[in-house]
């Protein structure tokens, strides 16, 4: 029985340690730490294998002390880069560009996503809003010869345009 009241106060001890110490990570000079991702945009939606598109991703810190962090940012699960933000002062937002070079990727939709303190240096009490999942798609279509023209759904590309139709059914 002893053991045992022994064994749960040595439990009770490390966990309040554990949650001391977080408290202070998390907490410097009393002040809360919070850095965020908030969208991100990108220059062109339909791109052609071996473009260049921008990426703009906004972040943000919504923490009480000024922040330095790695900002990551990724199409679908290629991870396009990451860039150190410096310094972003409480409340300040920032516009980081990426520039992501599509030769070799395959054709197809790309959710575009951003991850701000990539590394996990910044203990946070709230760490979902990180995670910048914004409805931003990127689609990259193959190159076709010119002349070329293909039926795909409810899209036609035809010399390197894209025209839309309707299906109109006779009455």
């Amino acid at each position: 029985m002893k053991r045992r009241i022994m064994a749960i106060a040595v439990l009770l001890s490390f966990l309040l340690v554990a949650l001391a110490t977080f408290t202070v990570q998390a907490c410097r000079n009393g002040e809360k730490r919070d850095v965020a991702a908030y969208g991100q945009n990108v220059s062109e939606v339909k791109v052609m294998p071996g473009d260049i598109v921008d990426i703009e991703v906004t972040v943000g810190n919504r923490g009480g002390v000024a922040e330095t962090f790695d900002l990551t940012c990724y199409a679908g699960e290629i991870e396009i880069g990451t860039v150190r933000v410096i310094d972003l002062a409480p409340g300040e937002t920032r516009v980081v560009t990426f520039q992501w070079d599509t030769t070799g990727v395959l054709e197809g939709r790309y959710r575009i996503k951003a991850w701000a303190d990539s590394s996990e240096e910044i203990n946070e009490r709230y760490e979902r809003n990180n995670w910048c999942r914004r409805r931003c798609r990127l689609f990259v279509v193959p190159e076709l010869p010119l002349g070329t023209v293909v039926a795909a759904g409810s899209m036609f590309v035809a010399l390197g345009g894209y025209v839309k139709f309707k299906r109109v059914r006779p009455k």
